[in-house]
């Protein structure tokens, strides 16, 4: 199901942009906003208020075409994480990256996603030490151990 939401997202971010009649540009305010979303569901991964800020900024995301990104580490993410949906961090992270950074690359947007998601699952796990992810684990220790990044060439995230 979960996997099934990623590829459906993927799908959309691509094709909904491409078909977009009349792209239409985000203001500084709102892409302060997305990001201000991000950081603060990074600390509470469900909280209630951002999560809704997270959603209209992922349905912004389809409709501009003034930020752009560039999903293709989410395949390291688990599908079926169930206090919260690492994608929607993921996602979010690659537009704040290019929103705080001015960057748009490929390696930078998807070690900074991946470790955004990262932060929520360690938020969660304070709160719900049992909720340990074999994959957001093994993330974990790449991350620690400095080969995140190898784990993002290696997918082809480095262009």
């Amino acid at each position: 199901m979960i996997f099934r939401l990623k590829v459906s997202l993927c799908c959309f971010l691509v094709f909904g942009t491409v078909l977009a009649q009349n792209p239409k540009k985000s203001t500084p305010e709102e892409r302060q906003q997305w990001a201000d979303a991000l950081h603060k569901l990074e600390a509470q991964p469900e909280d209630a208020g951002a999560l809704k800020a997270a959603q209209h900024a992922l349905e912004r995301l389809i409709e501009v075409d003034d930020v752009t990104i560039s999903p293709c580490a989410f395949k390291e993410l688990p599908d079926n994480y169930k206090p919260f949906k690492p994608i929607l961090f993921y996602t979010l992270a690659l537009s704040a990256y290019q929103i705080e950074t001015g960057k748009n690359d490929g390696l930078g947007s998807n070690v900074y996603a991946l470790r955004s998601a990262l932060k929520a699952y360690n938020s969660e796990l304070a709160t719900n030490p049992k909720a340990h992810d074999k994959k957001l684990d093994r993330l974990l220790k790449l991350d620690a151990d400095g080969q995140l990044e190898a784990v993002i060439i290696k997918d082809g995230c480095n262009k």
